[in-house]
């Protein structure tokens, strides 16, 4: 008599507890039958027979199991489509990954889950955000980082990509507070460092800059060429050229480029060793053939050498490479605009050259490079008479 209220009262209370989803209709059906057949149990067992009750509860443990095997079973295609989309990040391939990473969260959307969701939403929403930044989405990409701080605020790479995508946006004050927070999850991990560091040097606070990338350093000597560049460019901005010098080499022996061979050639021309000046930019256009800057330099070295017609040479391919746009100056670099406004000068482009030593002055200005600026000032004294 008693059974069919009971099933009155408890079937709303569990309908309650267990919202349905749109699209998962066998487990809609199989935990509406668990909640049928344990409520009918505990009714028979209340009002007939406890052993009766507990034989009914069988087919309820059965429904139990099997939702429990079906959880698991979807747990493993989404940490496969999790490690393929990490392998699809590691090789660049940024829509593959996010398709990979979007069959997880449709997947996870799509059923009710009872023994646990799959662990790593929050890392997935954390690499599909680096994903979409790689591939310029940062609405997209500033979406997922937010979900993954929502669901795991300890999730160091969301904090750290996070305020990586803030750094190029210009936003230095709200990076730092990601990399701040990144730090307090991660204090013994290089790379929060590394950008915190960065994001302090495009601010120009050249000591904190500093003191993150020596920890980063020190907590791993090897981990970024990078780390090692920056530094040495601020001890170049600092006048501390044999320091720089250090760093350039120790930063082009992790990782040879043309832009570390370029800085290092600064250093030297800083420290007088101009004929290993002259090796760095030929190792700079080796690696690099579209290295701009490399060629002006060199052919500068050559006119003071007086091999006036090699000079001419490297000017005249150095511009024939801007002129097709083959390459571009880097304009934030007061150095490679010195050394351009140099080759126009003796190129006879008196006007070109009074713009790139303006360019070069004012850009030591803006990054407080006052060991070098009276250079720029003497050079454009000379030009202008």
């Amino acid at each position: 008599q008693c059974l069919a209220p009971t099933i009155a009262h408890l079937l709303p209370l569990f309908c309650h507890f267990y919202p349905m989803p749109k699209h998962s209709m066998v487990t809609n059906l199989r935990l509406a039958s668990i909640g049928v057949l344990a409520i009918v149990a505990l009714a028979v067992a209340t009002e007939v027979s406890p052993f009766i009750g507990l034989v009914m509860l069988i087919p309820a443990l059965v429904l139990c199991w099997q939702q429990f095997l079906s959880e698991e079973s979807d747990k493993r295609k989404m940490r496969s489509a999790y490690e393929q989309g990490e392998a699809s990040l590691e090789t660049a391939k940024y829509e593959q990954a996010i398709e990979e990473f979007s069959r997880i969260f449709a997947m996870a959307e799509s059923r009710l889950w009872v023994f646990g969701e799959f662990s790593s939403l929050a890392e997935t929403f954390g690499s599909r955000g680096f994903a979409y930044q790689q591939m310029g989405d940062e609405s997209n990409a500033t979406a997922d980082y937010r979900q993954a701080n929502r669901l795991k605020p300890q999730l160091k790479t969301s904090h750290l990509y996070h305020g990586s995508l803030k750094t190029r946006k210009g936003n230095y004050q709200d990076a730092m507070q990601s990399f701040d927070r990144a730090i307090r999850f991660a204090p013994q991990s290089p790379d929060v460092y590394h950008h915190r560091g960065d994001a302090y040097f495009r601010l120009g606070e050249y000591e904190k800059a500093r003191t993150d990338l020596s920890h980063a350093i020190a907590l791993s000597a090897d981990y970024s060429p990078t780390v090692y560049r920056l530094r040495g460019m601020i001890q170049l901005y600092e006048g501390e050229a044999q320091g720089a010098l250090i760093d350039f080499v120790q930063a082009n022996a992790l990782k040879p480029s043309a832009l570390q061979c370029w800085y290092l050639s600064i250093a030297q021309q800083q420290l007088g060793l101009h004929s290993e000046r002259m090796t760095s930019l030929e190792e700079a256009i080796r690696l690099d053939p579209n290295f701009v800057f490399a060629y002006y330099g060199r052919g500068n070295i050559r006119h003071y050498t007086g091999d006036v017609d090699g000079a001419r040479a490297a000017f005249l391919y150095a511009k024939d490479l801007e002129d097709k746009r083959v390459a571009t100056i880097n304009p934030t670099d007061p150095q490679g605009f010195y050394e351009r406004g140099f080759a126009r000068h003796h190129m006879g482009n008196t006007s070109g050259a009074i713009a790139d030593l303006k360019k070069a002055k004012e850009l030591c200005e803006h990054y407080r490079y006052q060991t070098f600026q009276p250079t720029v000032d003497a050079a454009l004294a000379e030009i202008t008479g």
